[in-house]
């Protein structure tokens, strides 16, 4: 009885709610719904649009505003220029730059509700745009900032007898075509036999001074592979007299298998051998990352190879042109 008392007192008020309240009157006394649409001279789907929404939501739903939209007030205009400017930090978000929808979801917590295409016209007409950014993302590490201090201080003072030696890998696929010569392929996605044939893995090292060093192994990497060349290191510059050396290097899985490997062949060979990880997902910190896009694009494009072999010397010919190091495959 409240229910039917309730709906009378908002037909008595009038105004488009009252039409809504009318068809949940009629739909209340049972009448069917194509009857209420002739009493009431509206269609069909709107009252069962309407019976809809008040089964779900027990009470009589809001008719839907008409009318041209809410603009942006010259205030409002004002924050959005403010916010832009402004590095996403002081708003408490691990982004280097601004993305648009970023900064309307920014906005919206600041109390300017608007969409990220209407901000975009607002920064345009104002004269700032957003070019898609072709840097990283910011690491999302915790520790990155202490963690990037910390390898600058190490290569600033280093002692002389002490190498510091940035070191990372890389792969490419290589696959024999009937009737073709071998052709260089990148394969996003290796099948077992693939990374057995016709599958190499890249190691490269670059240390305080620029020297590089570089090994070429078939099949894909692992730490067995990993040691070897950490091993290759550990002679090399033991024989041009140091007697320490500092890894730096990515958090992959099989670096972090190796550590217990990597004191015994310091021992063996007798220089001392420590290693420091990257932050997570910072490769702009390892100066290996510039070098393999080198190769990659300025060696490998267009080019055939006769055999493996031709293949495996174009990468340390890369080595040859960059730094006239190399230590060769044995």
């Amino acid at each position: 009885m409240t229910e039917i008392l309730s709906i009378l007192n908002l037909i008595s008020n009038g105004g488009p709610i009252a039409t809504i309240a009318k068809a949940i009157l009629l739909y209340k006394l049972r009448l069917p719904v194509f009857l209420i649409s002739l009493i009431l001279n509206l269609s069909v789907p709107s009252i069962k649009g309407y019976i809809s929404a008040y089964k779900k939501k027990g009470s009589i739903p809001q008719p839907k505003r008409k009318g041209r939209k809410r603009g942006i007030t010259e205030q409002e205009k004002k924050i959005i220029l403010q916010t832009a400017k402004k590095h996403p930090e002081e708003f408490g978000l691990p982004l280097s730059r601004w993305t648009l929808r970023r900064l309307s979801e920014t906005l919206n917590k600041l109390g300017v509700v608007v969409s990220h295409q209407t901000v975009r016209r607002i920064l345009i007409k104002n004269g700032i745009r957003f070019k898609k950014s072709k840097s990283y993302i910011q690491s999302p590490d915790p520790l990155y900032v202490v963690k990037k201090e910390m390898i600058y201080r190490l290569k600033e003072n280093i002692p002389p007898d002490t190498a510091f030696i940035y070191v990372d890998e890389s792969s490419k696929s290589v696959k024999e075509y009937p009737g073709e010569n071998w052709t260089d392929k990148v394969v996003l996605k290796h099948s077992l036999k693939q990374k057995t044939k016709g599958f190499f893995s890249f190691f490269l090292s670059k240390d305080r001074d620029g020297k590089m060093y570089g090994i070429a192994r078939e099949g894909y990497w692992n730490h067995e592979k990993f040691l070897e060349f950490v091993s290759l290191l550990a002679w090399e510059y033991r024989k041009s007299g140091y007697t320490r050396m500092i890894l730096v290097m990515d958090n992959s899985s099989y670096h972090r298998k190796a550590e217990k490997e990597i004191v015994k062949i310091g021992e063996a060979i007798g220089i001392d051998i420590m290693w420091f990880y990257l932050p997570k997902y910072s490769p702009w910190l390892n100066p290996v990352e510039a070098e393999w896009r080198i190769f990659k694009k300025l060696y490998l494009p267009l080019k055939e190879f006769e055999s493996k072999d031709e293949f495996i010397r174009l990468f340390f010919r890369f080595i040859d042109d960059r730094m006239k190091q190399r230590i060769k495959i044995c």
